[in-house]
């Protein structure tokens, strides 16, 4: 009985999947205009301690093939205790128009910090970067001329985790690769479920009619995307472009990385979007059904079954977005991946019980 329950959740699963793969091939890569546009352009970065990120970032808007005069942008602190605010500084030469926030007294976290930036911001299209994400030079280019060739509520767009060597670094990366694959394939079926503010575009308009008044003291631009979606034909598109993908390196220690999903988990508790809580039940339930598996007789063989099941379906998900992230060669990694994953899953659900989520030495909740 438990193992017929587990495969019905599995099937549900498979299907789910294969919608958001359906989505994904449905996307084309985006091909500029031969006219060019130059709209204004607003981009804000929150930063807390980003000595070591920050100038590779800054170094990378530098490079861009779009106009000087036509961006802004807009450092917003969130009371860094390191360098962060004296590197930002030395920059205000190399840009046409830099402007540096720090935090206020009494007002803080990421949240805070962006919407004070997006506050002054003097464009009508706002671009929201991490400060530890790269972009190659075409990244304003081309989502100022995908911009200006679309009505656009909210562009998502992709994002990568770059692996480095260790297996933690390589499985974060292949993570990071099925979420941006369910981002990209939600967004062309019309119903989003995934953005990321690490790198994100949208309008300044919609930023105050829709931002969300919540508790949450962290990003929150799923709570944003979601209040968009009920704004009536509201058009939340993903940038399919090489040219845009923001890469971001594997979390420095396991400690940072246990943090960010848990601080991504504990959000969760928040969401009323239909089809985002049934993607949540659903992953949660198949990933929970293989271990669970396990505590009955001869239940392993059960579990294995299932567990080549998912990662065949899994598989299916990435294989192509791979190619385009050129992340080929770190499939090679999948299988090891995804049979830890149920495990990996166990683990985040009973730290979410006992750790409190933080963001750089931060109680977020």
């Amino acid at each position: 009985m438990i193992f017929l329950l587990a495969g019905i959740v599995l099937l549900l699963y498979s299907l789910l999947l294969l919608r958001f793969r359906a989505g994904w091939h449905a996307l084309t890569i985006f091909n500029p205009a031969e006219t060019i546009h130059h709209p204004y352009l607003s981009i804000v970065i929150a930063t807390r301690n980003e000595e070591e990120n920050l100038a590779i970032l800054l170094e990378g808007l530098a490079m861009q093939d779009y106009p000087a005069n036509r961006f802004e942008i807009i450092v917003s602190d969130d009371h860094s205790t390191d360098q962060t605010l004296t590197l930002a500084k030395q920059y205000k030469k190399q840009f046409n128009r830099l402007i540096i926030l720090s935090g206020e007294p009494g007002c803080q976290g990421k949240k805070a910090a962006l919407s004070a930036g997006i506050k002054i911001a003097g464009a009508s299209l706002i671009i929201t970067l991490d400060a530890d994400v790269l972009i190659k030079k075409e990244f304003l280019t081309t989502l100022a001329q995908y911009s200006f060739q679309n009505t656009n509520d909210m562009i998502i767009l992709p994002l990568m985790v770059s692996p480095d060597s260790t297996f933690r670094g390589i499985f974060e990366s292949l993570e990071q690769l099925c979420l941006t694959t369910i981002a990209g394939g939600s967004a062309a079926m019309g119903n989003p479920i995934l953005c990321n503010g690490a790198a994100l575009a949208f309008t300044k308009q919609n930023y105050i009619d829709f931002h969300p008044a919540n508790h949450y003291a962290s990003g929150d631009d799923i709570f944003f995307m979601l209040n968009l979606k009920k704004k009536k034909n509201h058009t939340i598109r993903f940038l399919k472009s090489p040219h845009v993908i923001a890469t971001t390196a594997t979390a420095p220690t396991f400690r940072f990385f246990l943090m960010q999903r848990l601080r991504w988990l504990s959000k969760s508790a928040g969401y009323t979007d239909p089809l985002i809580l049934y993607t949540a039940i659903i992953v949660l339930l198949a990933n929970l059904s293989i271990p669970s598996l396990l505590f009955i007789h001869q239940g392993w063989i059960g579990s294995a079954l299932l567990l080549v099941y998912k990662t065949i379906v899994d598989y299916s998900l990435v294989a192509k977005p791979a190619g385009f992230f050129g992340m080929k060669k770190t499939l090679r990694w999948f299988i090891p991946a995804a049979i830890i994953y149920p495990l990996y899953v166990v683990i985040i659900c009973i730290a979410l019980l006992f750790v409190k989520p933080t963001w750089k030495a931060r109680r977020i909740i």
